[in-house]
């Protein structure tokens, strides 16, 4: 199978996963912050368990480029470097400036990481392997104003 043919039933899946996610969360709370008592399940220190659960991001989207079966021209490499400079300060950087913070539970710590996994996955291989992007996007005048946003 292509894979921009699997790319697109994942992407599909990801979609239907997240619409089924956003009903059910109107009949039952999310456990975590306030809502992540005894009972949801054994907890970790909410800033270990955010730098986990976002790790992924950084890796999984840095090995994709890493491994792109082809070179990489300008564009990529712009989107690579944005990605990673969120990313690494939201992962790295921003969990050690927060005040307190709730223990996380198990299953949000798990499911995120399932979330950031197939998020850095799916972005970093369809950009690496079906997207083409021509320089002549670093000068379009809706990126411009789109990297300083």
């Amino acid at each position: 199978m292509p894979e921009r043919a699997l790319l697109q039933i994942v992407l599909g899946s990801w979609i239907a996963l997240a619409a089924i996610t956003f009903v059910s969360l109107f009949f039952v709370t999310a456990p975590y912050g306030r809502h992540g008592g005894a009972s949801r399940g054994p907890k970790v220190n909410a800033t270990l368990g955010w730098v986990v659960m976002e790790s992924p991001s950084v890796i999984v989207f840095g090995a994709c480029f890493l491994f792109a079966p082809h070179p990489l021209g300008a564009p990529l490499v712009a989107f690579l470097v944005l990605w990673e400079t969120h990313y690494l300060y939201r992962t790295y950087l921003f969990p050690f400036r927060r005040r307190g913070g709730a223990p996380m539970t198990v299953p949000v710590l798990v499911s995120s990481l399932f979330f950031t996994t197939v998020n850095g996955l799916l972005n970093g291989r369809w950009l690496t392997t079906v997207a083409a992007y021509s320089d002549a996007l670093l000068r379009d005048p809706r990126f411009i104003p789109g990297v300083i946003l």
